[in-house]
């Protein structure tokens, strides 16, 4: 099911056209305008990441007093897929997952294709309130790009009025995809992710809590990344360069070894 729900997602991504309404595109403008910024900025600093293939950096924007991360890789696959993966909240692989987040309450409303509101509660620790996100996420293609974006939403408030055991936080993130060459390794698919995320849970949090929320700032890009690595295809692909290179130094002893092999 989960499979067969992502394949039309990613089919309706490639081949389906989109209209935006007016608070659409104004989540989408402020978002990529976010996300420039955090790009751009020279104050960022990297934090050590827990996968060497996913870089991290962390910094201020303006006078902005939270901070801003980003989160950049390259995954093994096209776009479409890596958007379809992020989008889709209610698999069942993360949905069973949701406990070990500490999520206690996730809820999706789809509004159209390309638009969804997204609820997600979740426990932060010791006596601290939890914690409740109340979010619009939206996908947009755009040439070689696409891009998800996540902004703080009241549309949810009458169906789920923030409980006074909760505190309402705040979140912008905002996830870019963009596609590499075609003919990487043998023709496999690669593009290159980057997300940047500001997130303030609200009230005076524990450096200890801090810490945590900070270590999983990658997970989700790791798990993207894990999920679509094609790491074995690529060794195989190299070993055959490797073995066709040998067979043809045989045949031509006018090339050096340096040079045959300067390309794999």
């Amino acid at each position: 099911v989960d499979r067969d729900e992502l394949t039309k997602l990613v089919n309706i991504i490639k081949n389906e056209e989109q209209n935006y309404d007016e608070k659409e595109k104004r989540a989408i403008k402020e978002g990529k305008e976010f996300y420039e910024k955090c790009q751009r900025s020279e104050k960022f600093e990297g934090l050590a990441s827990p996968d060497e293939r996913v870089k991290m950096k962390s910094g201020h924007i303006d006078q902005d007093s939270l901070v801003s991360g980003v989160c950049e890789a390259i995954i093994d696959t096209f776009p479409e897929d890596c958007v379809a993966y992020e989008f889709k909240k209610n698999t069942r692989k993360k949905l069973a997952g949701l406990n070990k987040r500490k999520v206690v309450k996730q809820r999706i409303r789809k509004l159209n294709d390309h638009t969804q509101l997204y609820l997600n509660t979740r426990k932060l620790g010791f006596t601290l309130r939890d914690r409740e996100w109340k979010l619009l996420s939206t996908w947009v293609k755009e040439e070689n790009k696409i891009w998800i974006i996540y902004t703080d939403t009241s549309q949810l408030d009458k169906e789920f009025p923030t409980s006074s055991s909760n505190v309402l936080a705040s979140a912008t993130t905002v996830w870019c995809f963009e596609e590499l060459d075609k003919g990487y390794k043998g023709g496999l698919p690669k593009c290159k992710a980057s997300f940047a995320s500001r997130v303030d849970v609200k009230g005076n949090i524990p450096k200890a809590i801090m810490n945590t929320l900070s270590s999983s700032f990658a997970s989700n890009m790791i798990k993207m990344r894990k999920k679509f690595d094609k790491s074995r295809e690529i060794d195989a692909f190299n070993r055959l360069q490797i073995i066709k290179k040998m067979k043809k130094i045989k045949s031509n002893s006018a090339k050096t070894f340096t040079e045959e092999f300067k390309d794999v």
